[in-house]
């Protein structure tokens, strides 16, 4: 009978992910050869929560969780062969990773804090004039990650939400 229009849909899907640079046939393969989940996958990756708490995190200085955001979107596009994002959020992961904090045990923690305060209480006795920081002495975002680095990450993101809804609108027509 024939491709039904969902059929259709993920026909056109596949082919502008494969445009665009996915290697959707390692995507597709990595799902068991199941097209119609690894669609509903990357569908609903398009419009995953991370990507905007990603840039809440930048814009709020908050590498830690920057770092953790950048590097869950890249296991997940990479496990999707979504080729450009994975680049993109790759050269991000490795911006922010100098700049995440790891998470220690409650005891070490402590024993962090306490030095950091007592480096802050220097520093407070100091005149702070390091043009990269803040005022609270958070590291700017653009000495953390590179722009060309955010950019290219904000186009290919931009780019496979295009795509997806460009699928979902022309109904594969």
């Amino acid at each position: 009978m024939g491709r039904t229009v969902d059929g259709k849909k993920m026909d056109k899907l596949i082919e502008e992910l494969k445009s665009w640079g996915a290697d959707t046939d390692s995507g597709i393969h990595r799902v068991m050869d199941d097209v119609s989940f690894y669609h509903s996958l990357v569908v609903r990756f398009a419009s995953f929560a991370e990507f905007a708490q990603l840039e809440k995190a930048l814009n709020e200085g908050s590498w830690t969780e920057a770092f953790r955001l950048a590097h869950s979107l890249k296991g997940a596009s990479a496990n999707l062969s979504l080729t450009p994002l994975y680049l993109a959020v790759s050269d991000l992961t490795e911006d922010l990773r100098k700049y995440a904090v790891p998470k220690m045990p409650k005891e070490a923690e402590l024993r962090q804090r306490n030095t950091l305060e007592d480096q802050k209480d220097n520093r407070d006795d100091q005149e702070n004039s390091l043009s990269d920081e803040n005022p609270d002495g958070r590291k700017r975002m653009e000495t953390v990650v590179s722009d060309a680095h955010l950019d290219r990450f904000r186009r290919e993101r931009d780019s496979l939400r295009v795509l997806v809804a460009d699928v979902s609108v022309s109904g594969g027509k």
